[in-house]
């Protein structure tokens, strides 16, 4: 069983991946979120990027990302209001 010292660097190496990776996740998002201006946007495209704002949300939070957990929780009640109003 590792010792508390292990498990702490273990946390922090994963959540320096975490970070390493999370311009490209938000880069992403906001492409997502460009397209659903065109008119060739679908209800497809719209379930695609609110999966992805949820799954960063939930992420956000596990690695104490507490802000940007509250900015996509927001994002992701806009995004459902739109998916439930179609």
């Amino acid at each position: 069983m590792p010792d508390l010292e292990e498990t702490r660097r273990q946390l922090q190496q994963l959540r320096d991946e975490y970070s390493s990776r999370l311009a490209q996740r938000i880069d992403e998002i906001e492409a997502g979120l460009e397209a659903l201006a065109s008119p060739d946007c679908s209800h497809d495209d719209l379930q695609h990027v609110f999966r992805d704002i949820h799954k960063l949300s939930g992420s956000a939070g596990t690695f104490g990302f507490s802000q940007l957990t509250k900015q996509t929780r927001y994002m992701e009640v806009l995004l459902k209001e739109c998916l439930d109003n179609g």
